[in-house]
């Protein structure tokens, strides 16, 4: 128990240690006290008429699959040109492949009129006589 002697409080050292771990506990509750009301206050905000308000994460949540449906769009299109542009190369590719088949095919034909001209040149052409008088 505390007492006066000559007028200055004296306390004991148990008193001292019961009186330092009141004051910390009524810190600690006044702390946490002004944490939940400064908490509490900030999920007691109301939206303003005619506005929509969403967490932080919901943002970012919305920002990716936005940003990911813009990525599968961007996909889509560069695939549909490139389909495009193969059909186009594919469609010059008969084309080249029609013309050189009809070259072949000439060739070929040339091929046979040429044989035929050279068989009837050979078979026509007289011989040769070799000797002064070729009559």
């Amino acid at each position: 128990m505390p007492y006066i002697h000559n007028k200055r409080i004296d306390l004991s050292a148990n008193l001292f240690g019961k009186v330092m771990f009141a004051i910390g506990i009524l810190t600690i509750l006044v702390s946490l006290s002004q944490t939940v009301m400064c908490q509490s206050e900030q999920l007691s905000i109301e939206c303003p008429s005619g506005y929509v308000c969403i967490t932080r994460e919901a943002a970012i949540s919305v920002l990716e699959k936005a940003d990911k449906a813009d990525a599968l769009e961007k996909e889509a299109l560069v695939k549909d040109q490139a389909i495009a542009d193969l059909k186009q190369l594919l469609a010059d590719i008969k084309i080249d492949l029609a013309r050189m088949s009809g070259e072949k095919t000439q060739l070929e034909a040339d091929k046979v009129r040429w044989t035929a001209v050279i068989d009837l040149l050979l078979k026509n052409a007289r011989p040769k006589k070799n000797g002064l008088i070729n009559f």
